[in-house]
This record gives C-alpha cells, structure tokens and sequence, in this order.
C-alpha cells in the first residue's frame, strides 16, 4: 500500500534548527531563522471569509512531523496565521474536511460556508484513489486538489514488534521473523505476543460506531 499525499500540501525540503513537538496550536519555541514574525503575519481569505490557514495532522508519528513542517513553513515563511485542525487516521476524513464537509457523500458540504482546513500531508492513496471519480463528481469545486507526493512512499501491512522479536532471541534463541517455524509444539511463541484479552473492552466499539461496517473499505483488505 503506497502512502502519498493527494491532497493540498506545502512540500518544501529544508533543515530545522529544532524538534518541533506536536501542539493544540504552533506555537513554536524555534524554527526558521529569518521567520516572519507573528505581528507581522496575516489571515487568508477564502468566500470573503477571513481565518487563520489550518492544517489537517494525520494521527500517525510521520504525519504529525509533516503537518509540523507545513505550519512553521506556511508561518514562518509565507506569513500566514496558521493552526492545527483536529488530527485523523482517516485519509477520506481528511477529504471530506478540507472539502468542508461533516462526512463525505452527505448532504452537510452544502451548508458550510467555507472550511477551516485547507492542508494535509500523507494521506494514502489506496484509500482515496478508489473513490477519486466519485468524490470529484460530488464534490465539484470543492475537490481538493493534490500538490503532488511528499518524495517518500510507505506500507501498510502485519508485522511483529522490535519487543517481541528482541525477547524472543534472547530467551530462546527463537527468531520470529521466520513465521514457518511458528508451531506449537516446538516451542509456543504466543508466550511472546499479548494475548486476546489483554486489550481493554473500554477501548474497543461497534463496528457499526467505525467505517469498517463498509464493505468497500473492508475489501482493501
């Protein structure tokens, strides 16, 4: 599964001279050394409603850096007041709120005057390309539009933890990453993983609470 960014997003390569840790909104202690100052920065203008540039982090630890570097960028070097949106792991979410809808396909795109999102980074292709055609003919003018990819691609998919793997070989001398020799009767490796009820009930919903009661999502798959 590729990870590259199709929607609107300010891709600029550059060193900082800090870590930037994610905030409720960028405030940055440092950044660019000839940043344009706060007083000194201004709204965009967007139905001829003046606010602040938002950006969308997505939840995920390169996504939340990513929207970092956008904020001080769009800040720091274009001026503008700028904000962090609230952040998903959800890419067609991210869609559906630079779009200025409360949830794609419905009926609320036509009530909101103007979104207060305008930017994300590192939304997946393999979630939004399916429903590409789709969203552009429902969505019109409102479709966000891609600025290209980050430079840098990422998978989805199963694998074990460092943890695991690392107590594993040093208890047992066992090798995880070599699933075929997963047997039971040799040696148990579920000793090695958590187990079904170690997850807390309180943190688990419904599928009808998620997206994953859609079939077309659960394909991918």
């Amino acid at each position: 599964m590729s990870m590259l960014s199709r929607l609107p997003a300010i891709i600029v390569a550059l060193s900082l001279p800090c870590v930037v840790v994610q905030s409720d909104r960028p405030a940055f202690e440092c950044g660019l050394p000839s940043a344009i100052a706060p007083s000194d920065r201004r709204n965009i203008t967007i139905d001829g409603i003046s606010m602040p540039f938002g950006v969308i982090p997505m939840d995920w630890a390169s996504g939340r850096i990513m929207a970092n570097i956008a904020a001080i960028i769009a800040s720091e070097a274009l001026g503008f007041h700028t904000v962090f949106r609230p952040a998903t792991s959800s890419s067609l979410g991210a869609v559906s709120d630079i779009a200025g809808c409360k949830a794609l396909f419905d009926s609320t795109c036509d009530v909101v005057p103007a979104s207060r999102s305008h930017a994300t980074i590192e939304t997946w292709d393999s979630v939004t390309k399916p429903h590409e055609n789709r969203m552009r003919a429902f969505l019109g003018t409102r479709m966000p539009q891609s600025l290209g990819d980050p430079g840098y691609s990422g998978t989805d998919g199963m694998f074990v933890p460092g943890v695991a793997k690392a107590q594993a070989m040093e208890q047992e001398g066992v090798s995880l990453e070599f699933y075929r020799s997963y047997n039971a009767s040799w040696r148990p490796p579920s000793r090695h993983f958590a187990k079904f009820d170690d997850v807390p009930a309180s943190g688990l919903k419904p599928c009808s609470a998620t997206k994953f009661y859609l079939s077309r999502l659960i394909k991918q798959y």
